[in-house]
């Protein structure tokens, strides 16, 4: 920590912590499918249980020569029933109208409770949070085949309302209310060997917390072009500009303790951020050779990154638009198959370069690997070995470590019941992942790793009942959902 005068160095040392949770997730549905209509109804249910949560710390602390114990358990619960009404229909001969309304319900229960004792003192923090999430989304979309052209109109609305109570060190009530509608229109045809697509849009966003409230209109065009230089030889290109809003959890207008020497802080000031993307892939088939290249440019203007502040000698983790975010992608993926489809070796690699510019400050990071894996496939069984590199992630002014796996999986599939059976790093029993900040007021490295981890098998068994007759399969040409509570928390 260097707020002050003379830098705090901690030393945290973790030891044994329990993780646990419980999820449930439930789907009743009916399909309707007769002359050229189709009605699906949806209701689903998801529930978790987490009475011990994976950010759950028994820890060794050493500051400025003394020693602390730290205790740092939350609790959590949260139900998610939903109801998703889904229509299509012909209305004549190449004039199709595609119909989604999605209602969700979000009860979210989170306790924390922080303990920091050491030899003549000790330092607590509780904080008990109920919220209470209402969403609406609802989109359709309307096409036409012209010739050999298609025409598509596009609406599509978001509303949510969220009331978060917020009690124990720290009590507040927060109320928001967000929207978001997006309307477009696209044209997509062909000449010659050039297949093309352009569109134009027009986002709004809106939120309302308080005596605060703002709005923001982008502009959202779009160009897909696809043009085969040859039988083998296939390049493709998309660019757009699109948005999206804040979290809802980020713009809480409260605090909570993360620990003595930081809170963190909700900013009902974020706006939305306006997004571009521009990706070229080539495509190469030769024989039992298939080979992608692609290169992606993208751009978010004015993101909501990380911010840390220095107040009344507390260290304040919040969020603000900063200035701009870079990330340029180069993927190459390999496919063989040298025996047919029965026997496939697939190699990717990858160069990523992020370049983050908040408003105080500017990082740089570039990240390179290869990821791999073999499938043998004999009728209805099939055998696959993988093995992926975790990748390094740059955001604000945090560098985030995947964890490296590999898997062998053994599986059986016929048309309605399958079981597959898969072990996780059977030839290692290390594991390593890390989080660094590299913030010049409170910078911090936290590492997670063991050098004795046991192997995971997993068992996984499936089978579909149906009931009544089934001319086709329901194949939806939109799906929604909402799963953000909204809740801002103060877990580290």
């Amino acid at each position: 920590f260097n707020g002050t005068a003379t830098p705090l160095y901690n030393v945290e040392t973790g030891l044994p912590t329990k993780v646990k949770y419980d999820r449930m997730n439930f789907l009743l549905g009916y399909d309707y499918n007769k002359n050229n209509h189709l009605l699906s109804i949806n209701y689903r249910q998801s529930y978790m249980d987490m009475p011990y949560s994976i950010s759950d710390r028994e820890s060794e602390l050493t500051s400025a020569g003394q020693e602390y114990k730290i205790s740092d358990h939350e609790k959590s619960r949260e139900n998610i029933p939903s109801l998703d009404i889904y229509y299509q229909t012909e209305l004549a001969k190449g004039k199709n109208l595609f119909i989604d309304v999605v209602g969700t319900y979000i009860k979210t229960k989170n306790n924390r409770h922080f303990v920091q004792r050491g030899v003549n003192s000790v330092e607590e923090y509780a904080s008990q949070t109920k919220g209470d999430k209402y969403s609406l989304i609802a989109e359709a979309i309307y096409e036409q085949k012209i010739k050999n052209s298609m025409l598509s109109l596009g609406i599509k609305h978001n509303q949510a309302f969220v009331s978060n109570n917020y009690g124990g060190t720290i009590n507040a009530n927060i109320s928001m209310r967000t929207a978001e509608t997006y309307g477009y229109v696209e044209f997509m045809s062909k000449v010659g060997k050039l297949v093309y697509t352009m569109g134009s849009g027009v986002m709004r966003t809106y939120n309302s917390q308080g005596d605060v409230s703002q709005s923001k209109i982008i502009f959202r065009p779009t160009l897909k072009l696809s043009y085969n230089l040859t039988k083998n030889l296939l390049v493709r290109y998309t660019g757009y500009i699109s948005g999206y809003s804040p979290s809802l959890s980020d713009m809480n207008d409260v605090s909570q303790n993360i620990d003595n020497y930081q809170v963190r802080r909700g900013n009902p000031n974020l706006k939305t951020v306006k997004f571009v993307s521009n990706d070229l892939t080539i495509n190469w088939k030769y024989k039992w050779l298939d080979l992608d290249y692609l290169i992606r440019y993208s751009f978010d203007d004015k993101p909501l990154m990380e911010t840390t502040l220095f107040e009344n000698n507390k260290y304040i983790r919040t969020m603000e638009n900063q200035r701009g975010f870079h990330r340029l992608q180069n993927n190459l993926n390999l496919k063989l198959t040298p025996f047919g489809e029965s026997f496939q070796v697939n190699i990717s690699t990858y160069l990523n370069r992020y370049i983050s510019e908040g408003n105080n400050y500017t990082h740089t990071y570039s990240d390179f690997g290869v990821n791999g894996s073999v499938t043998f496939l004999k009728g209805n069984w099939f055998l696959m070995a993988s093995a992926s590199k975790g990748h390094k992630i740059l955001w604000g002014e945090t560098l985030t470590k995947e964890e490296t796996l590999h898997s062998i999986s053994l599986g059986y599939n016929k048309d309605n019941w399958g079981i597959q059976a898969q072990v996780l790093n059977p030839f290692s029993s290390r594991y390593s992942q890390y989080v660094e900040n590299w913030s010049k007021l409170a910078p911090y490295r936290q590492d997670a790793f063991s050098h004795d981890l046991n192997r995971i098998f997993m068992l996984e068994a499936y089978i579909n009942v149906d009931f009544g007759k089934h001319k086709n399969n329901v194949n939806k040409r939109i799906n929604n959902s909402d799963t953000n509570s909204g809740v801002l928390s103060g877990s580290k």
